[in-house]
């Protein structure tokens, strides 16, 4: 056999190596599992949002789905390990907006709203500012009335520090021109309506499910539009105060992330967002369906991300 023919023959083999190899490794990659890192404690609204998203996820997708929750540090402890962990498909993160949006404003953070490719928002839960039953405060002329006599007087809760209820009670503060104090409180909304209940603080922004079944009452929402599930509860908009939020949140992967990779979760998560199961739990809290694809929740993330650290800069609460 001749060198020309040995060469030939050796590059027929490589090749087809090549394929085959390739072809058992993109095999390996579609049945591997994926970890879905949720950067807050189990049982919570994004770690829920999570679980029940990822039950029909695995059936479209063909694989395991292994939520893991990474709490910590406002979200931020968890987000970082979505941000560098290796874009093979095989990790993504699943949280509300504040660790992406709001976190890397406030503090030094080896990531910020550009670390990820962003793959769906399922889900964007409505607030509504609440106080208890028995207040004296009925709407929120009377609150700001109250306030502008005495500034720094009015208590209100939120989960902490650069969460989405603190910044929306410091842009309506900023925007009706008075000052409150934010006294945080552990438990999300509920340990808040504890709080509120026990008096402990005048007032607090939560999501729509506690209202109904808790001694308090609706002053105003913080939606672009009315609620069909509180009609008779104005917007804070409506009352001329130019403020609206929602706590939404998406799932994202690691920047980088193979586009086809991207495309499947995409198609996986839009299919889970109309299933029963996960409908069932939207209606269960009160939440509107909605699905934002790839292009749309990046453009959103980045529009939030801006806007966030405009507020934070306004109220001087960005990092130094």
């Amino acid at each position: 056999m001749n060198a020309s023919r040995i060469y030939g023959l050796a590059a027929t083999v490589m090749m087809a190596a090549t394929v085959l190899g390739g072809s058992a490794g993109s095999k390996a990659l579609a049945s591997d599992p994926v970890t879905f890192i949720v950067p807050w404690g189990a049982g919570g609204s994004s770690d829920t949002y999570a679980r029940t998203l990822a039950a029909s996820m695995r059936e479209t997708l063909g694989r395991e789905i292994v939520i893991v929750n990474k709490s910590g540090a406002a979200g931020t402890l968890g987000t970082a390990l979505v941000a560098k962990a290796k874009p093979d498909g095989k990790t993504l993160g699943f949280s509300a907006l504040a660790p992406y949006t709001m976190q890397p404003h406030l503090r030094k953070l080896s990531y910020d709203v550009d670390s990820f490719d962003y793959i769906c928002e399922p889900f964007a839960s409505p607030m509504a500012l609440v106080v208890g039953e028995e207040s004296k405060f009925n709407n929120i002329a009377d609150i700001v009335e109250f306030a502008k006599a005495n500034p720094g007087k009015l208590k209100y809760g939120s989960p902490g520090p650069g969460s989405l209820p603190h910044l929306a009670m410091v842009e309506l503060g900023l925007r009706a021109g008075v000052e409150w104090t934010h006294l945080p409180a552990k438990g999300g909304d509920m340990g808040n309506v504890r709080n509120l209940l026990g008096g402990h603080i005048d007032m607090v922004p939560i999501q729509i499910v506690p209202v109904a079944s808790n001694p308090i009452k609706p002053l105003a929402v913080f939606s672009e539009a009315r609620l069909d599930e509180l009609k008779d509860v104005p917007t804070i908009k409506e009352l001329g105060y130019d403020v609206a939020h929602v706590i939404w949140g998406s799932l994202f992967a690691p920047k980088g992330t193979p586009k086809a990779d991207l495309a499947k979760f995409e198609e996986a998560c839009e299919k889970a967002v109309f299933s029963p199961a996960y409908e069932a739990l939207l209606d269960k809290t009160k939440v509107p369906q909605l699905f934002k694809g790839q292009t749309e929740t990046a453009e959103f993330a980045r529009k939030e991300s801006d806007k966030y650290k405009g507020l934070l800069e306004k109220a001087g609460m960005t990092k130094k």
